[in-house]
């Protein structure tokens, strides 16, 4: 019209879609046929086999996240080698030369890559494993170290930025350490049920016999969960803010279940239309191996002491760490002529991190939210003070709680009853374990009071009224006075004053 100028267009057909998106509706149709519905665990599956991201709303990743294997649902080392490894087998079955399955086995991956929609993990591991199978198909000898500085070095002449993000960091930080740290613990827990090496097989006992093959795999699964948390802590602490040490018996069974529905997930595609009563069977089996993905890994995050939010570590402890890694890894540090430096050193790191955690525990932090009036209040008897909108408390006050490190707020100081500071009372209240609220005497007409008061008439612990001389903690209230009730909620506000190290 005139005044906007606004037009509508001729209506035109839709242009056609790429062939990677084509790929990933024919998939997701594909893994629901034999299903009775589209529920939760098949849309993980989409997830974790397709990259389709929908499915991993905040609620639903939250166990993977504590338990630390939410890195299943990245389309990573972890897919791309599965791939490959199916792919290479199926050539070789065929009885196809080694360089002709590496040159079929190559461009079907990076197919794959695109249709998961070229996330950046995808692609690094794609790059590394184009090096891996190139070299197989060449009959040229592979070396782990060379393939990943190779990766790294063409991945940063691309996108420079990737070095600052934290899938980046992440994958290759475990990769390098699955190829130092791993084989020597691999080689100490095979050790450790080895049987007799001069002692002849046939004079095993049965159960030797039946076991071995066994503990050497769990020996490895255990190898691998330990050196990829190793060197994974750090950067999820930083970048995550959680300590999960859970997660390194977490990963085994649900990283085993993990694989299994790939596999099965992967048997769907290529069965497809052609064999629709074995897709079936790959499709109710994957389902399965996802539900059992999903309850091991709620059982494990709501464990006790599993996990915990931590605050990011600073730089120098992070770099002392992964010199540690590196140097007992590469065997450097393991060398008689330093030695004696190298444990000095680790000692001396030691030290430096029990005193830091000890000065930090004396320390008093006060943090006012921004675009809120919450101030949160970290010390001996920590303790929030308002909780903000609707809007605050839901978003901004969990995700401030987790990068300080803190796991839960048990003291909530109310000051008034006016939307921007406790309209997101109800969602703190459902949400924490709040065993103190502290509140005015004064009466107020507002509906957030109201609903504050009504909240806590079924929990009347809780509700601890105060007014002024009333201590809270290390805070004294100075308004209002105990006979105080003003016309309007902002005059009865609470004022508090605190004095620390005065």
């Amino acid at each position: 019209d005139e005044f906007s100028r606004w037009k509508l267009l001729p209506q035109s057909n839709a242009p056609p879609r790429p062939l990677a998106e084509g790929f990933r509706k024919w998939a997701r149709q594909n893994f629901r046929k034999g299903l009775p519905e589209q529920d939760e665990a098949l849309e993980l599956l989409w997830a974790m086999s397709l990259g389709w991201r929908t499915a991993l709303t905040g609620d639903v990743a939250a166990p993977f996240m504590q338990s630390g294997t939410m890195h299943l649902f990245a389309i990573s080392g972890l897919h791309i080698a599965l791939v490959a490894g199916i792919l290479v087998a199926l050539l070789r079955v065929i009885r196809l030369p080694r360089s002709w399955a590496g040159g079929v086995a190559i461009p079907l991956l990076w197919f794959y890559t695109a249709a998961t929609g070229w996330q950046p993990s995808a692609v690094r591991a794609s790059v590394m494993m184009t090096l891996i199978l190139g070299a197989w198909a060449l009959k040229r000898p592979v070396n782990i170290l060379n393939s990943l500085g190779a990766a790294a070095f063409l991945i940063l002449l691309w996108d420079p930025q990737q070095l600052f993000r934290a899938s980046f960091q992440l994958s290759f930080v475990v990769v390098f350490s699955l190829a130092l740290v791993m084989p020597p613990v691999v080689e100490w827990l095979q050790a450790r049920v080895r049987p007799d090496p001069y002692l002849p097989r046939q004079l095993w006992p049965r159960w030797r016999r039946w076991i071995l093959e066994p503990s050497y795999w769990l020996a490895g699964a255990l190898s691998v969960s330990f050196s990829a948390w190793l060197a994974s802590a750090p950067l999820v602490a930083h970048h995550f803010h959680l300590f999960n040490p859970v997660a390194l018996l977490a990963n085994v069974p649900v990283v085993l279940c993990g694989i299994l529905a790939l596999a099965s997930c992967m048997g769907s595609l290529l069965c497809g239309v052609w064999l629709e009563p074995v897709t079936i069977l790959f499709n109710h089996s994957a389902w399965f191996f996802m539900r059992c993905m999903m309850g091991l890994s709620e059982w494990v995050a709501s464990l006790s002491y599993a996990w915990q939010y931590v605050r990011s570590p600073e730089p120098w402890m992070m770099a002392g760490w992964y010199a540690l890694l590196f140097g007992l890894g590469t065997r450097w540090f393991l060398r008689s002529q330093i030695r004696r430096w190298a444990m000095g050193g680790g000692i001396v790191f030691a030290i430096a991190l029990v005193v830091q955690w000890q000065t930090d525990r004396q320390k008093i932090h006060l943090t006012f939210l921004p675009n809120s009036p919450v101030v949160h209040f970290e010390g001996i008897q920590g303790m929030l003070i308002d909780c903000g909108s609707e809007q605050v408390a839901e978003f901004t006050v969990p995700r401030h709680l987790q990068s300080r490190g803190v796991d839960e707020i048990q003291r909530l100081v109310l000051t008034h009853g006016v939307r921007h500071h406790v309209g997101g009372f109800t969602y703190i209240f459902d949400s924490q374990p709040l065993q103190r609220v502290f509140l005015s005497h004064a009466k107020s007409s507002s509906k957030y009071h109201r609903n504050i008061l009504a909240k806590l008439a079924d929990t009347p612990a809780l509700q601890s009224v105060v007014s002024a001389g009333n201590q809270i903690g290390p805070w004294k209230i100075l308004h209002p006075a105990k006979d105080d009730d003003f016309p309007s909620s902002t005059d009865d506000v609470l004022a508090l004053i605190g004095e620390f190290h005065g």
